[in-house]
């Protein structure tokens, strides 16, 4: 997640003749690069509707998130990205491109030792492409959550040996 690199608020616009403080701009530009013109408002209802936002007041807290291990960081498990062996020939095809992505509790090594005899794995051994620790949140929720952003290009099997890509 980009975290606020910058935020500027510009001058209250005119309509029709009245100073509206709600027509106020920001601008946002986050550490990747990315910009966006928010209506001051808009983000206000954002805010208010998501119960996980967080509202920095105080700049010298630090990032929400951190790639650096905390002592009191408590680890819950692994968000892991694999990559198929197959020799299917569609996935063999599209293997650059078509990812397992899941999450344990315990080692991904152990989690993925006997994939050839698991559907989910595509009854093939996998090549373990990157892993991520994850300290300090629900796995289950985060899982449904990958599962859920990654679902309009998720391959599915249309029939026994067949797959389609859905994209």
């Amino acid at each position: 997640m980009a975290e606020c690199a910058r935020l500027e608020i510009g001058c209250a616009s005119r309509r029709r003749g009245f100073e509206s403080l709600s027509l106020r701009r920001l601008r946002v530009i986050f550490d990747n690069g990315t910009a966006s013109d928010l209506l001051l408002r808009s983000l206000q209802r954002a805010l208010n509707r998501d119960e996980a936002s967080r509202r920095v007041t105080d700049p010298t807290l630090g990032p929400l998130f951190s790639f650096q291990e905390e002592d009191d960081d408590q680890k819950v498990g692994y968000v892991y990205v694999l990559r198929s062996k197959s020799d299917n020939p569609f996935i063999a095809e599209n293997q650059k491109v078509i990812h397992k992505i899941g999450t344990t509790k315990g080692s991904v090594k152990q989690r993925v030792a006997n994939a050839a005899k698991y559907p989910t794995y595509l009854l093939a051994d996998v090549e373990i492409v990157e892993t991520y620790k994850v300290s300090n949140l629900n796995l289950n929720r985060l899982e449904k959550l990958l599962h859920k952003y990654f679902l309009p290009s998720t391959a599915r099997s249309a029939t026994e040996g067949s797959f389609r890509l859905r994209c």
